[in-house]
């Protein structure tokens, strides 16, 4: 029987990967995380775990990444997806000390796809969308959670509620 914690498994293994940035333009590593750059001037920050990172490590990422999107003039707004199922200590507080805002959280359902196919009552703020990209073993609940900088990545962030690009 497969159990959350393979299902979970499998989902960062397989989609937390080039799966999940397949139109970008350029990615960079800086330790574990990706640094994404899309058309349109977006960044996106994501990795499929933090390697052990501890609230130290964390909290010298997230001004790193800042500082990566800063140079390129380009980007607009960045875009940093975390995961519920993560073990991230102090990245919450560093992304808002950092002027990243949350996005409202979404959530993945991940199972067995033969006990998916059933057709169930919607509540009418549930929107359910189809994705398919190939993942071998779905996943039950995980949230994630969009954490956004957006405008213009100036050092001067004004009143510091929100860093801007």
């Amino acid at each position: 029987m497969i159990n959350s914690s393979d299902l979970l498994a499998a989902y960062d293994g397989e989609l937390r990967t080039d799966a999940e940035t397949p139109s970008a333009i350029a990615v960079v590593h800086l330790g574990p995380l990706r640094l994404v750059t899309f058309r349109g001037g977006r960044g996106f920050v994501t990795y499929q775990n933090l390697a052990g990172a501890d609230t130290d490590t964390i909290s010298r990422l997230v001004p790193e990444v800042l500082d990566h999107y800063r140079a390129d003039p380009d980007i607009a707004r960045v875009e940093w997806k975390t995961r519920g199922h993560d073990h991230a200590p102090g990245l919450h507080e560093s992304l808002l000390e950092n002027g990243f805002l949350p996005d409202e959280p979404e959530s993945i359902m991940i199972g067995e796809a033969r006990l998916l196919a059933v057709d169930v009552a919607l509540p009418e703020e549930v929107t359910l969308r189809m994705v398919e990209m190939g993942l071998a073993h779905p996943s039950p609940g995980s949230r994630v959670i969009k954490w956004s900088v957006s405008s213009s990545l100036s050092a001067d962030s004004g009143d510091g509620s929100e860093t801007d690009m």
